[in-house]
């Protein structure tokens, strides 16, 4: 946990909470760095408003493996911990996660997690951000862009998880905006186009939803410039 001031720094880090495991970082301000960042093994969950920017010309690891377990409900204790299931191999619980410079290279191997599911209690929902701003960005797995990510009881205003590719390239085997497969899911997720190129190589799933007919997931895409690319 971070709780200093906002601060810019030019070393990187090792994430390595073990084999279906994850570390969790939590920002109550802005860090911004020029280092790299490699995921030997497990997840890394970002949390806290802060934003993590990563702006240096290095090739970063930024998830390994999801839990064995995604669809569980996650338990994020008082002091902390991660939680044994119910995440993917990089997670943005809340705040904003910045990457891309001209040169740098990101790599995500299995199921990754913008805006998730992280409490059952009233209103406590939070949500995250991603923002691409350059360089070539990879998911070797499904980006998952608002996963379970609030309901009527915990995020009585709808929550908008949020994508925004404004250059270089994000890739992904396959995207799915919005989903849930519980009653009263309200999520309100959003990807914007900027600028840059967003591939998707396999699935696209629009609003998935198949919990409850009557709580239908309201998705969002704006392409306002750039390209967004179905390969298959």
């Amino acid at each position: 946990r971070y709780t200093g001031p906002a601060k810019t720094v030019n070393r990187g880090f090792t994430v390595n909470p073990g084999s279906q495991k994850a570390a969790l970082l939590r920002l109550d301000s802005d860090l911004t760095t020029s280092g790299w960042i490699n995921t030997l093994s497990g997840a890394f969950i970002k949390t806290g408003t802060g934003t993590l920017a990563v702006v240096g010309q290095s090739i970063n690891v930024l998830g390994q493996q999801q839990a064995s377990v995604l669809q569980a409900y996650p338990v994020y204790s008082a002091t902390g911990d991660a939680p044994a299931n119910g995440f993917g191999c990089f997670q943005i619980n809340n705040g904003k996660v910045i990457l891309g410079v001209a040169g740098q290279i990101n790599y995500f191997h299995q199921e990754t997690i913008i805006g998730g599911y992280t409490t059952d209690q009233a209103g406590q929902e939070t949500t995250g951000e991603l923002e691409i701003r350059d360089g070539y960005t990879r998911c070797n797995a499904l980006l998952d862009l608002g996963y379970y990510n609030g309901d009527t009881l915990t995020a009585p205003t709808p929550l908008q998880p949020r994508i925004t590719v404004s250059g270089g390239v994000l890739s992904a085997y396959g995207f799915i905006i919005g989903f849930g497969y519980r009653t009263n899911q309200n999520t309100r997720p959003v990807m914007d186009i900027t600028g840059g190129t967003f591939l998707v190589d396999d699935e696209f799933r629009f609003g998935d939803q198949r919990g409850a007919t009557e709580s239908p997931i309201h998705a969002t895409i704006n392409v306002y410039s750039g390209a967004l690319i179905h390969t298959s």
